[in-house]
């Protein structure tokens, strides 16, 4: 796999940077300098790339391969959010008194989870974290 640059000015993706070599003396010693530029548009505001796992184009910054991006239409799947949540799920204490009143809590909470999921929050959920997110969409895809 080749080393993949970026330019964090025009947004292009390239193997190989214009290179400028120079030696430069300090306190008499000679110093030997090199910088890297943008072959597109001379920038030297450059850094490496890497190549996403979901959309194949490259990203400074990726979670367990996968960009911010693909992670964020992941979550907008509503299945998939809800099997996130169900990885991380936590133990509800009720009171007794809305227990014995709301005996069909958990029809309740799955209506208003349904109004929730129509507004779009539960990708909020999933990408609150994209570290643990991209885990957990790893350990799904290895299933």
């Amino acid at each position: 796999m080749e080393l993949m640059f970026k330019c964090h000015d025009c947004g292009k993706t390239f193997e190989d940077p214009r290179i400028e070599k120079w030696v430069d003396r300090i306190d008499g010693d000679p110093v030997q300098y090199t910088e890297m530029f943008c072959p597109f548009c001379d920038s030297e505001d450059i850094d490496e790339a890497f190549e996403c796992s979901e959309c194949g184009e490259y990203h400074f910054d990726l979670f367990n391969g996968i960009c911010a991006g693909c992670l964020k239409e992941l979550a907008y799947d509503e299945q998939t959010a809800w099997e996130y949540g169900q990885e991380y799920s936590e133990k509800v204490e009720v009171n007794g008194l809305l227990a014995y009143l709301f005996p069909d809590i958990n029809e309740a909470l799955l209506k208003l989870a349904k109004e929730r999921l129509n507004n779009n929050d539960h990708v909020n959920y999933c990408t609150d974290d994209l570290d643990a997110f991209s885990d957990f969409i790893k350990r799904r895809e290895k299933k």
